[in-house]
């Protein structure tokens, strides 16, 4: 695979699959805690039906005294199998978005 700049200075195909593959790593491994939070506070309590505050899960999956280690752990617990379906879906979604922009632009019959 070739990941080169083409003489336009645009990205090869691998190298736009590439790039792809590694927006959708980075963006998950940025948000993926807040996700957590976000999955938690989506649960209901079962005694009192209702939601908990972010601040109520955040003490919960992070109690006091908790390593710095663990409080990792806990907040990317389930990333492996988030990350192996982001990157397909970022690699597919990005790099469609770019051929279909690239063919709309130059395409002859394209006018506004």
């Amino acid at each position: 695979m070739h990941f080169h700049l083409a003489r336009d200075g645009s990205l090869s195909f691998a190298g736009r699959i590439l790039s792809g593959a590694t927006a959708g790593a980075v963006g998950w491994s940025a948000i993926y805690p807040v996700d957590v939070i976000k999955s938690h506070i989506q649960k209901l309590h079962p005694e009192s039906n209702k939601r908990p505050t972010m601040s109520e899960v955040i003490r919960k999956l992070l109690p006091p005294g908790t390593t710095v280690v663990q409080g990792i752990r806990t907040m990317y617990r389930g990333y492996g199998i988030a990350i192996l379906r982001a990157i397909p879906v970022a690699t597919v979604s990005l790099t469609a978005c770019k051929i279909l922009n690239y063919a709309l632009l130059y395409s002859p019959d394209y006018s506004y």
